[in-house]
């Protein structure tokens, strides 16, 4: 499925060949990655756990995150709230928007899953400098 397409940037689901061209781009910038963790996201789409977004910027996958339809731990695993897990995009592609769109396109499929939503929760928002942590907003 297509989220999200202009003439540079494409938001798609994630795709078997994805995985195998993250891995190769990761460990050639030095984050060594193991490519089991793209084929368990795989995995957890096809069972309809999870969407898997891949962002393609001129023809070639640069980015990814994934939308759990349930947390998968912490205090709310299990309870129905979406929860966005594992969200990169490649250095040389980083500062043309291309994760801003990632988030912003799994922050609309997460918020189509939370019908009733502690405060708290909902407030919370990724931004761009933050370094791996949550901001409350």
């Amino acid at each position: 499925m297509v989220y999200y397409n202009d003439k540079e940037l494409m938001i798609r689901n994630m795709e078997e060949a994805d995985a195998r061209i993250f891995t190769d781009e990761e460990n050639a910038q030095g984050w060594h990655t193991d490519i089991s963790k793209y084929l368990e996201r795989l995995r957890d789409q096809a069972a309809g756990k999870c969407v898997s977004l891949t962002a393609v910027y001129k023809g070639l996958p640069v980015g990814y995150v994934n939308v759990y339809l349930t947390g998968l731990d912490g205090a709310f695993s299990g309870k129905g709230f979406p929860e966005i897990v594992d969200f990169g995009v490649l250095e040389k592609y980083q500062r043309k928007g291309i994760g801003s769109k990632l988030m912003d396109i799994a922050e609309e499929i997460a918020g189509q899953r939370v019908w009733k939503c502690p405060a708290n929760v909902c407030q919370t928002r990724l931004y761009p400098r933050w370094d791996g942590c949550l901001v409350s907003g």
